[in-house]
């Protein structure tokens, strides 16, 4: 909770301060990176009427065409839809759409696109894997690096530090917290690196889980530096399994 109050009270200095002064009077065709003069949906609105989050849409369009020139248009909108469509759900709520349109921004710096955001931007929220499986339709894709490479099982030594066993699979975890695990070894996740940017594209969803328990997510995900690919589920066995 007290964490939650910390966000907001930040969310409000950045943005607030800006409402104070009246949204109408800040509408401006010139202020987001879409016409503002025809702006319907609420997002939009919102975006238009405060000039914080109107040049942090600006921000964000100018990335997305980088993006778009690095990747090709399929794969950028993979990557940037789930967080449009967030924005947009966010209605009229302006704390709601800084939050959405802020947490896109590592996406873009992590894939080498030169996004600086504004000096008053001090806190950037990424979501996490819970919210990642919310967020994501099969297809679309999240950003992140990888943080560990390792093997399925380890095995305790006399010192009872667990010693990786090479001839029990692979295992792998991104910074988003997607993981993949195999039984056997799996040579492209091996000749990656720690710190290697990847794409994590959502492949398969697990059906009829039991309450708590939806392991069983695939991603197929592609290192952005090897060029290499694997797909993988998020955990041994299925939602429900052993």
């Amino acid at each position: 909770m007290a964490r939650h109050i910390q966000i907001r009270w930040l969310l409000a200095l950045a943005v607030g301060a800006v409402l104070l002064l009246g949204g109408a009077a800040s509408l401006n065709a010139q202020s987001a990176s879409f016409d503002c003069i025809k702006a319907a949906a609420p997002d939009e609105v919102a975006i238009c009427a405060n000039p914080e989050l109107a040049g942090l849409d600006r921000l964000v369009a100018a990335a997305y065409q980088d993006l778009q020139r690095r990747l090709g248009t399929a794969m950028a909108n993979r990557i940037h839809l789930p967080f449009l469509r967030a924005r947009r759900a966010c209605k009229s709520d302006a704390f709601c759409i800084f939050g959405r349109q802020v947490a896109e921004i590592p996406s873009f710096r992590t894939l080498g696109v030169k996004i600086e955001p504004p000096a008053w931007l001090t806190t950037i929220n990424t979501p996490d894997y819970n919210q990642l499986k919310k967020m994501l339709n099969v297809g679309e894709c999240a950003v992140a690096t990888v943080t560990e490479i390792s093997y399925r099982l380890c095995a305790p030594d006399d010192a009872n530090v667990c010693i990786p066993n090479p001839g029990s699979g692979s295992f792998v975890n991104l910074s988003n917290g997607i993981s993949g695990v195999s039984y056997e070894k799996v040579e492209q996740i091996h000749r990656s690196e720690v710190g290697d940017p990847v794409i994590a594209c959502l492949s398969e969803v697990p059906k009829d889980c039991p309450p708590s328990d939806d392991r069983g997510y695939v991603w197929g995900v592609t290192n952005q530096r090897t060029g290499e690919s694997w797909q993988l589920p998020d955990a041994e066995h299925q939602c429900g399994g052993a």
